[in-house]
């Protein structure tokens, strides 16, 4: 089972730096797995290999040449999480200099764009109504002139 982890990691890690080697890929995913009381700290062994894979740390903790140039500081959230009528998604754009075009999109669990919004430089809040959706599980995305920054979730009941 943790084959499809550990490609599902080394794509994301890929996309988010399309230039990894094979070796810094690699390094990334071993240098950055998980040990804990079910592990043992005598990694690797036979049972539990490097320990648990860990994609966030792999992507965020473990960086191997890669450089987030600030996009860190791109504030995008919502409340009320999960939300039953409406709710409102918060976004900060400041930290940008320049850009032609921003968004906000709205994906659904197969990655399909339900709904688009568009941005302007700075921070503003967005209302966001069940109306236009079914209940379930969402991905909402800032979008810079083509380049998805920043993903976050909401589940409307």
């Amino acid at each position: 089972m943790s084959s499809p982890v550990v490609a599902g990691i080394a794509a994301l890690y890929l996309q988010k730096n399309p230039t990894a080697t094979y070796a810094e890929v690699k390094n990334a995913i071993l240098d950055c797995a998980d040990m804990d009381q079910f592990t043992g700290s005598a990694l690797p062994d036979n049972k539990w290999g490097h320990g648990k894979a860990n994609a966030f740390k792999a992507l965020k903790g473990c960086t191997i040449g890669i450089h987030e140039n600030g996009l860190n500081a791109i504030e995008l959230s919502n409340f009320p999480n999960p939300f039953i009528d409406q709710t409102v998604i918060q976004y900060d754009l400041s930290s940008l200099s320049k850009f032609k075009k921003a968004a906000l999109k709205i994906f659904d669990i197969p990655g399909h764009e339900v709904l688009s919004f568009p941005l302007e430089n700075g921070s503003s809040n967005l209302l966001i109504s069940k109306n236009n959706l079914e209940s379930g599980i969402y991905f909402y995305s800032i979008e810079v002139d083509g380049k998805i920054l920043k993903t976050n979730k909401f589940v409307v009941l």
